[in-house]
């Protein structure tokens, strides 16, 4: 009797990106990524994008390990009917801290679809971390230890995250980028996508969580000079807690593209 499919929630990110090809060249099962998708965010079709681009150049190299990827189930996940009582478990969630809404969104599908042990890549420095930290227990599958929820953890998070299994709770981004380098796929995780508002010419803003997250955990370096000076700037606003007028906006971004010759 064939093995049951290694279920993992792929977004087009290094996180998901990383498990995905490590499972692929370490795993013994077939891997079924699952990807979501949202019309109304611009980021979208870049992710689906970066998702064929890794799977052809994965191939390429690895064309033995690359059989066990197979086709992306894509869902489109607008215009659903809102699953109150997740809404409100959310809600709870968020106001004790940030989280992003995707969130909701992972666990309409999962508890819509049914869908158990779906693998969640959440990282040592995900803002979602804390949210689960303390409500985990180990297991082990094949051979590796991961985690899930336990049965007695806050009615919030087994709504919210009840329904998924996390393997990636140890490591960092800069973890992964190492593993991968071992691995000989790190040049892969390069071409994987963050930014949830591309600009007109398809690069990352620099200003939306997402890009912010990189910058933080050790990936500043994926974003060009003009994002990055857009998020220091937006970090400059913040610590003003005010908005930087206009006027004065206008004149630093002058001065910004003197300096760099880049135009605003």
């Amino acid at each position: 009797m064939p093995c049951e499919a290694h279920r993992i929630l792929w977004t087009g990110g290094w996180d998901s990106t990383f498990r995905v090809l490590y499972l692929a060249l370490h795993g013994s099962r077939q891997i079924q990524p699952y990807y979501l998708y949202f019309e109304m965010r611009r980021s979208s079709a870049l992710e689906l994008e970066a998702i064929e681009l890794i799977q052809k150049l994965f191939r390429e190299r690895f064309p033995q390990a690359a059989r066990r990827i197979t086709r992306p189930i894509v869902i489109k996940v607008d215009g659903l009917p809102q699953n109150e009582e997740l809404h409100q478990a959310y809600i709870t969630l968020r106001n004790k801290s940030y989280l992003g809404d995707q969130y909701l969104s992972i666990a309409d599908f999962a508890t819509r679809f049914g869908l158990r042990s779906l693998e969640l890549c959440i990282h040592k420095d995900d803002r979602a971390h804390m949210f689960i930290k303390d409500s985990i227990k180990q297991i082990q599958v094949d051979r590796e230890v991961c985690y899930e929820i336990r049965e007695d953890a806050e009615p919030e998070v087994l709504k919210i995250f009840g329904h998924f299994r996390f393997s990636i709770l140890h490591l960092s981004k800069t973890d992964m980028s190492t593993i991968a380098d071992i691995n000989e796929f790190k040049d892969l995780l390069e071409r994987t996508w963050f930014c949830h508002s591309p600009t007109r010419n398809n690069q990352p803003c620099g200003i939306c969580n997402p890009c912010g997250y990189a910058i933080q955990e050790g990936m500043a370096y994926r974003l060009p000079m003009k994002s990055l000076f857009f998020y220091y700037l937006n970090q400059l606003s913040n610590i003003m807690a005010r908005p930087i007028p206009k006027q004065t906006r206008q004149r630093i971004l002058f001065l910004y593209s003197k300096i760099t010759k880049h135009r605003i």
